[in-house]
């Protein structure tokens, strides 16, 4: 088991070494493909090399009303699944990551293979729900788990925007347990993967009380969205803090609230410019909170 890392200038390249459909002659890919990562164990020799881009256009707001992905969830149509199996992982509600877990349970080792990836679209990542498929007894399950591991701790690095922090304490205990009675060369890869999150904890920000997480969220969904533009100056962190405290600062009434943010935004640096009106404000205020 190896994982292929070269050098570049101002990226990490990673080669892929799986069977990509749709490559193009060159062995290029297109861009509607948002990562090719070269996954442990694969048999076949590296066949593409592409420069690693964050995934965060994955991990939109859901598009279908969680009462409808609920329903999709228990069909007997695996491709009706898939579809609400992703966008119950963009809802990242308790009531959506329960009926995640459920389909996993009734289903095939495919549908748990769905589920784990589809957790690497929620955001944050909920690293603590992959920990009930380390134990699954299908090897593809467990390398799912790992995969998505390793793909959440690319975006961290990567991804400047990124609204999640990466919860290091969690995915230690998941590679240290995916490690646990296997042969050397997946303990090989494993090992490759502890050393590469070694190099991010000096990455991971202090932690942050209840209300700069709220606004760390409110900013993300906003640049999501497609509401609030922003440049290379725009600092999240420290955005995310200035907001706070303007909500914090403000009346407890949500139009208030909503106008304190809209101040506060459109003076920070590295914002270009804010679509949203108070309403969008206030909606998404609601829904991050």
């Amino acid at each position: 088991m190896r994982l292929f890392e070269l050098p570049a200038v101002s990226h990490r390249l990673l080669v892929c070494a799986g069977n990509l459909d749709g490559c193009d002659r060159d062995g290029s890919i297109g861009p509607d493909h948002y990562r090719v990562v070269l996954w442990p164990g694969m048999p076949e020799p590296p066949r593409v090399v592409k420069a690693y881009e964050p995934a965060l256009h994955m991990r939109r707001t859901p598009t279908m009303p969680l009462a409808w992905c609920m329903e999709l969830a228990a069909s007997t149509d695996r491709a009706a699944r898939y579809h609400a199996i992703a966008e119950l992982a963009r809802h990242g509600t308790d009531e959506a990551l329960a009926r995640l877990e459920a389909c996993a349970r009734r289903g095939d080792a495919l549908d748990r293979v769905l589920v784990v990836q589809a957790l690497g679209l929620g955001d944050p990542v909920r690293l603590d729900r992959l920990e009930v498929f380390l134990d699954d007894p299908q090897p593809e399950v467990r390398f799912a788990v790992l995969s998505v591991l390793h793909h959440a701790m690319l975006d961290f690095e990567f991804d400047e925007r990124a609204a999640a922090t990466l919860d290091t304490d969690v995915a230690y205990r998941i590679l240290h347990r995916a490690s646990a009675g296997r042969d050397a060369s997946v303990r090989e890869g494993i090992a490759k993967l502890t050393s590469y999150l070694d190099g991010l904890v000096d990455l991971v920000p202090p932690a942050a009380d209840a209300e700069t997480i709220h606004a760390r969220s409110l900013l993300a969904r906003l640049c999501d969205e497609g509401l609030l533009a922003v440049d290379s100056d725009f600092d999240l962190e420290a955005a995310a803090r200035a907001v706070a405290a303007a909500i914090d600062e403000s009346e407890d009434d949500a139009s208030t609230t909503a106008a304190a943010i809209a101040d506060t935004v459109v003076d920070l640096p590295g914002v270009v410019e804010l679509y949203a009106d108070e309403d969008a404000l206030a909606r998404i205020l609601d829904a991050t909170s």
